[in-house]
C-alpha cells in the first residue's frame, strides 16, 4: 500500500477566511467513497510513487487514437526536459531525457494530430518541441508568441487543442502578462500551425494570483465544445473559470468555497456513478497540509463543494483523461522531495 493511500482522508468546504474540517474513515487501497452530491467525484483506485524524479509539477496530454498519455517534466538531476508515457493509466514506461535544458519547471503539453506539442521554459523564454509518440522528440525551436506586453514563463502556462464553431482545430496557449495598468492578467493566443501564437486577447479584466489551465469541454445542452480557462484571484486564492463558445466573447464565474494554493488544473471526466462527463477543477490546498482538492461543474458556473483527498502535494497537480477513459492525477509529492506520484480513477 502506498503512503498516499495510508493517510486519513478528510473533506470539507473551504471558506474565504476559515475552514471547517470533518474527519472520515481511513483510506484503503480500493479507493474512497465519493460524497453524495448530484455530481460524484472521481474515486482513485490505485497508484503511488514513481521512480521518476522532478523539480516541479508535470504536465500531461493524451492521444486518444493511440491511447498514449505523455507526461513531461523537468528532470531533477539534469534539469532537462524529460518525458514518460503510459497506455493504461496505471503503469509508465522508460524515462526519456530529451537533452533540452530548462530554466525552471514550467512546462505544458497538448495533443493536436499528429503531434504532442510541448512548450517549456528556458533562459530565453518558452521553447517548443514535438513528438508523435512521447519517445522521440524533434529539435526544439523558439515559437512566436505575439503578445504586445510580453509574457511570464515563471508561472504555469496552459495549452490545449480546440476548434471554435466552424473553425479549424488549433492550439490555444494561455500565459500571464503584465498589463500597462499594473497587475498580472491572463492572456490567450491561438496557433493554426502549432508554432506561431497570435490573436492575443485578455479574457479576464482583473489581476490574478496563479498560473493558468486551458481545456476544451462540451457543457450540457451545447452543440460544440467551449474553451475554458482557470486561474485563481483575490486574497483567498479563489479559483475562477472563464469560458468562451466562439473564441472571442468570454464570461467568468468564481468558486467561492475553494481556496487553491498554487495553480488550478482542469480535466473533463465521467466519474463512476455519473451518466455524463463533468468539468473537474483540481488544486492543491491553500492550507498547510497541501492536500489534493477538487470541485466539479457541468457548466463552468455552478460548482459542487470542494472535496479533499488524502494525497499531499509539494506543487500543483496535473490531471488528464487517459486513453482508456480513466482519470490520471500526477504531481510532485510532499511525501518525497523529488519523486513524481501518479494515481488513477476508473470511469
Amino acid at each position: 500500500m502506498s503512503h498516499g493511500f495510508s493517510r486519513l482522508l478528510a473533506f470539507s468546504s473551504q471558506r474565504a477566511a476559515k475552514r471547517a474540517l470533518c474527519l472520515v474513515a481511513g483510506l484503503a487501497l480500493i479507493g474512497f467513497a465519493p460524497a453524495t452530491w448530484a455530481q460524484n467525484n472521481p474515486t482513485f483506485a490505485g497508484g503511488g510513487k514513481l521512480s521518476n524524479t522532478s523539480k516541479g509539477s508535470p504536465a500531461m496530454a493524451t492521444n486518444t487514437s493511440t491511447g498514449v498519455t505523455c507526461m513531461v517534466y523537468q528532470d531533477q538531476s539534469s534539469s532537462d526536459l524529460a518525458a514518460v508515457s503510459s497506455t493504461n493509466s496505471t503503469s509508465w514506461g522508460n524515462t526519456v531525457n530529451t537533452g533540452y535544458p530548462m530554466s525552471n519547471s514550467i512546462v505544458t503539453v497538448a495533443y493536436l494530430n499528429p503531434y504532442f506539442y510541448v512548450l517549456f521554459a528556458t533562459s530565453t523564454g518558452l521553447q517548443e518541441t514535438t513528438s508523435t509518440n512521447c519517445i522521440n522528440f524533434n529539435p526544439a525551436t523558439q515559437p512566436l508568441i505575439n503578445s504586445p506586453y510580453g509574457y511570464d514563463y515563471s508561472q504555469q502556462i496552459g495549452l490545449t487543442a480546440w476548434a471554435p464553431p466552424g473553425g479549424t482545430p488549433s492550439l490555444y496557449l494561455s500565459v500571464n502578462v503584465g498589463l500597462p495598468g499594473g497587475g498580472i492578467e491572463p492572456a490567450v493566443l491561438s496557433s493554426l500551425n502549432g508554432s506561431d501564437f497570435e490573436n492575443f486577447q485578455v479574457p479576464y479584466g482583473g489581476s490574478i494570483n496563479s498560473g493558468t489551465s486551458l481545456l476544451a469541454f462540451t457543457p450540457p445542452g451545447a452543440s460544440s465544445q467551449h474553451l475554458y480557462l482557470a486561474f485563481t484571484q483575490g486574497a483567498s486564492n479563489l479559483p475562477v473559470i472563464a469560458q468562451t463558445s466562439d473564441g472571442s466573447t468570454w464570461t467568468s464565474q468564481q468558486d467561492t468555497s475553494f481556496q487553491v494554493g498554487g495553480d488550478p488544473n482542469l480535466v473533463a471526466f465521467t466519474a463512476s456513478g455519473n451518466t455524463s462527463q463533468a468539468l473537474y477543477l483540481f488544486g492543491r490546498s491553500n492550507f498547510s497540509e497541501h492536500n489534493l482538492w477538487v470541485a466539479a461543474t457541468y457548466d463552468g458556473v455552478t460548482f459542487t463543494p470542494a472535496y479533499e483527498y488524502g494525497m499531499s502535494l509539494n506543487d500543483s497537480p496535473s490531471d488528464v483523461t487517459g486513453g482508456n477513459g480513466d482519470l490520471i492525477s500526477s504531481f510532485h509529492s510532499n511525501f518525497s522531495s523529488t519523486n513524481l506520484w501518479s494515481y488513477y480513477a476508473s470511469y
